[in-house]
């Protein structure tokens, strides 16, 4: 069976024991487009509530929506749902699919997933089932949980897969709360790749906890982060603070195989990058590095004055310092660049240092230090490439 919930859906302001927005079991295909869930109520999924389904949710909100202890008025008799809530903005049990381009936000729970629960089916509720749905491109922020899971709480053997989201200032408040932003348990495999994960609150774990449940009977959870930004908790408990950079060696070592003479304005002859780019629809094999910290596909780039790169150049271009580097004077060192003389994770890369770089005309009381590497990820489709500003 096939139901759909297009644009013209607005659910707001609903109460039910379970998916006060909605409540769908046993949906073959689910399509919500372009959907609004705001202010709705329930124990279990606030805002909507999936169950042994398949799911294909874009572009929709989740706004707003509570999963705590109700009180539903029937005939005068007050019934009174009065365990915790699981699922602030959205409850997804034993359900598959895709949720992409929504946006999450300002969902709360007494309980477990202050803007999304996922869980499989645990072996005594048979048959167990894996819960295996895609997260890509969501905006999931400040959401709150009593007791885990912030942004996301996964469980009961849930393995689901976050891209490209940004999962932000979410928060759980207990005393021994578990995972601000993202948490695993009960045998859960969570997979997170090219997302942003940062300011959220809690008193274990501030971005991300994993746990075992149960300390007599354990399920081990895992979370695998790749490609992702996740901005850790200090040992001292003040959460979100940013990295020292002064204490890291961000310059990765290598990359030095060849050096531009010592010049002002002045570029390399396009050199062999060691594996295809695809850049904005364009594939390159090759690039000019310039002094003055970027590199250029087209044309080599000897000028620098402080203009906009994109409403100048009219040429592709990768700068991770645009400024008037000057490497005559005595005390600076020199660009230099190499294909394969570093490779990151596994993966070959193409590097171009600018370390203890002086600046125009000559100086060198003060030197600059920054690197561009590109690496190679064909593994994820031809041309594909990932870029670092160290």
């Amino acid at each position: 069976n096939t139901i759909i919930i297009n644009e013209l859906s607005d659910v707001a302001n609903n109460t039910a024991p379970i998916g006060g927005g909605g409540y769908f079991n046993s949906v073959i295909d689910l399509r919500v487009t372009d959907a609004s869930f705001f202010e709705n109520k329930a124990n279990l999924g606030g805002g909507l509530y999936v169950i042994d389904s398949t799911v294909d949710i874009k572009r929709t909100m989740f706004v707003g929506n509570d999963a705590q202890t109700i009180t539903l008025q029937q005939d005068d008799i007050d019934d009174e749902v009065a365990e915790p809530g699981y699922g602030g903005g959205l409850y997804m049990w034993s359900s598959d699919g895709t949720v992409a381009d929504c946006r999450i936000k300002g969902n709360y729970t007494s309980g477990s997933g202050g803007g999304i629960y996922v869980a499989g089916n645990p072996a005594y509720f048979w048959p167990e089932s894996v819960s295996s749905p895609e997260f890509n491109n969501c905006l999931i922020t400040d959401n709150t949980a009593y007791i885990d899971g912030g942004g996301i709480s996964a469980n009961w053997y849930a393995e689901p897969t976050i891209t490209n989201c940004t999962v932000a200032n979410n928060e759980t408040v207990r005393a021994e709360s578990l995972g601000g932003g993202l948490f695993a348990s009960y045998a859960s495999n969570v997979t997170v790749k090219d997302s942003i994960i940062w300011e959220n609150i809690a008193a274990n774990g501030a971005q991300v906890a994993v746990s075992s449940g149960n300390m007599y009977e354990p399920y081990p959870s895992t979370i695998d982060i790749t490609y992702s930004d996740v901005r850790t908790e200090l040992e001292d408990g003040e959460y979100g603070a940013p990295i020292d950079a002064d204490g890291l060696p961000v310059i990765r070592p290598g990359f030095n195989q060849n050096t531009l003479a010592a010049n002002d304005d002045e570029s390399t002859d396009l050199v062999d990058i060691g594996f295809p780019i695809d850049f904005f629809g364009t594939t390159y094999t090759g690039l000019y590095v310039n002094n003055n910290g970027n590199v250029t596909f087209d044309l080599p780039l000897w000028e620098f004055t402080p203009f906009g790169l994109t409403e100048r150049l009219g040429m592709p271009i990768i700068a991770p310092f645009f400024g008037d580097v000057d490497t005559r004077g005595e005390g600076s060192e020199l660009v230099k660049y190499s294909y394969g003389a570093g490779v990151i994770d596994g993966y070959n890369a193409f590097g171009v240092n600018w370390v203890n770089v002086g600046y125009f005309a000559s100086h060198t009381d003060k030197l600059n230090s920054f690197q561009l590497i590109i690496i190679d990820r064909s593994d994820r489709g031809s041309g594909f490439f990932d870029v670092e500003f160290n």
